[in-house]
This record gives structure tokens, sequence and C-alpha cells, in this order.
């Protein structure tokens, strides 16, 4: 799985970066064609709380996934558009079984 990082107007640290890979692996336990993973992050401007974007678009091929969350930090941004992903490919997984 290929996974691409964009940071919007601002320098991420190592530490962000490895928690980003880490999230987003566990992409290939549940859907075994996950080819790509493309996440954006920034900061929105002027600077107050819940400010840090993230968003994240899964290629599979024949499917795009897609989820955006805002919060107060990076982290809690990645985990929620992971969870969202993820119940979006168990749900266009039974579809696809039914």
């Amino acid at each position: 799985m290929e996974i691409t990082i964009h940071p919007i107007r601002f320098d991420m640290g190592e530490k962000l970066e490895a928690f980003i890979q880490k999230k987003v692996k566990r992409f290939a336990k549940i859907h075994d064609d996950a080819a790509v993973a493309d996440i954006t992050l920034k900061v929105i401007k002027p600077e107050t709380n819940h400010n840090k974007e993230a968003e994240i678009k899964l290629l599979c091929p024949g499917k795009e996934f897609f989820a955006k969350e805002v919060a107060d930090t990076f982290e809690e941004a990645i985990l929620s558009c992971v969870d969202k992903i993820e119940r979006q490919v168990l749900k266009w997984k039974e579809k696809k079984l039914s």
C-alpha cells in the first residue's frame, strides 16, 4: 500500500508521520486491494480550538473512500477519519457480498 501525506503550509514532525503511517496501514488488513492512501493535513486559520483538518482518500480498484475531520489535534482527526473509512469499507463489503 502506498501512503502519501501532504502537509499544507506547515512542517510535519516525524512523530506525527509515524503515527499516521501506523494508523493508515490498518486499511490493508480490512481491504486486501487497498492500493493508495492519500492524506492531506492543514491548519485552519485563525488559530482556535478545532483548527486541525485531516482528509483521507483511500483508493481501491473500482472504489474510492473519503473522510474529512476537524479536531483539536491531527492525531484526533486522523483517528476519526480512519474509523469513518473503516465503516465505509465494511459497509461496501457487506453490500458487495449480498
